[in-house]
């Protein structure tokens, strides 16, 4: 599925760490071995331990997904962390494009959708200074329905995949060069135009939503998206930025 070589020779920066594993718990807690360097890459072929957002397992099957996560040194303060995930999803959404042809959109504030079905989800962690109130690192994991038509029956009416939608296989290591290029591009350029982008893809807006903190859930209208990647919410008259959380459209 992977071809190591293919890829490195198509990367736009040639320092970057890769590995391809046969299986690994999850590439997130993998990749965290690698902090010391600048930047780093490793894929897995199958993950036991997937995991998405509010400590959700993440459905990985072998060979039918990219299971990838990404290390970056990104020159942001703490307050500004969730940035990485919104320009991480106008990378990968971008990269989807490319390859695949097909429309994307996004959900706030990491979830990839095709055709109102989530094809990809992601999960920014963090390792901060407090002294200096900057992060030290990013570990960025990347979960993309790349091959397959069957799902388990608790996602079947949620989740697509590339392959189904598209009615082709993708090449698998194309679209994880396409997706490492543009990320590493748009964390370069971090404060360029991609939260423009973002807006644009983010099917949320002037909805009425429901938020789920993990501690909580309620009803709220999402308003847009700040320069922070915070969403701007209104619940009760009441107008607030919400930087954590999963949010979901009443229907």
């Amino acid at each position: 599925m992977y071809i190591k070589s293919e890829i490195e020779k198509k990367l736009i920066d040639k320092n970057i760490r890769l590995e391809i594993l046969e299986e690994t718990t999850s590439t997130n807690d993998y990749i965290k071995k690698f902090s010391n360097l600048d930047s780093a890459v490793v894929i897995a072929k199958k993950q036991t331990l997937g995991r998405g957002r509010l400590n959700r397992a993440f459905y990985s099957p072998e060979n039918k997904g990219i299971y990838l996560s990404i290390l970056l040194k990104p020159q942001l303060e703490t307050k500004d962390s969730v940035k990485i995930t919104t320009f991480t999803a106008v990378a990968v959404a971008n990269a989807i494009e490319k390859v695949s042809g097909l429309k994307t959109q996004i959900k706030w504030v990491n979830d990839i959708f095709i055709n109102s079905k989530k094809v990809c989800g992601i999960l920014a962690e963090a390792s901060q200074n407090f002294k200096e109130s900057k992060l030290d690192y990013a570990v960025i994991g990347i979960g993309i329905n790349l091959y397959g038509k069957d799902f388990p029956n608790e996602i079947k009416d949620i989740a697509t995949s590339i392959e189904l939608e598209s009615g082709k296989k993708i090449d698998a290591n194309l679209l994880v060069v396409e997706i490492i290029n543009s990320l590493y591009k748009i964390n370069n350029e971090i404060n360029g135009d991609y939260l423009t982008k973002y807006k644009e893809k983010c099917f949320i807006l002037n909805r009425e939503i429901i938020v789920d903190t993990g501690k909580e859930k309620y009803k709220a209208t999402a308003l847009n998206v700040l320069d922070n990647g915070a969403l701007l919410v209104e619940k009760e008259g009441k107008t607030f930025e919400l930087d954590f959380g999963d949010v979901s459209v009443r229907i």
